[in-house]
């Protein structure tokens, strides 16, 4: 779950680099709700892009920080199409 990666990645030594491509999109999910700055870098070994090689994050945003906190105090919103 994309909410439960956002605190691995408050836990580790940032920017953090990954080409798993399980994490990657995790990373893409928070970073396309503003939780997380990241870069996501296509593969280009093949001559032209085949989806995302890896990702970095780069730091987790003041909207990022909100949602731990909340994670932290067991607040989960219950919106629809939300990460939770």
């Amino acid at each position: 779950m994309p909410l439960n990666y956002l605190c691995t990645i408050e836990a580790s030594q940032l920017p953090l680099e990954t080409i798993n491509n399980f994490e990657i999109r995790h990373i893409a999910k928070l970073a396309a709700v503003g939780l997380v700055q990241a870069e996501i870098k296509p593969d280009f070994m093949s001559g032209h892009a085949r989806g995302p090689h890896s990702a970095t994050v780069l730091s987790i945003t003041k909207a990022g920080r909100v949602k731990i906190a909340q994670l932290r105090l067991g607040f989960q919103e219950t919106v629809p199409g939300s990460l939770t």
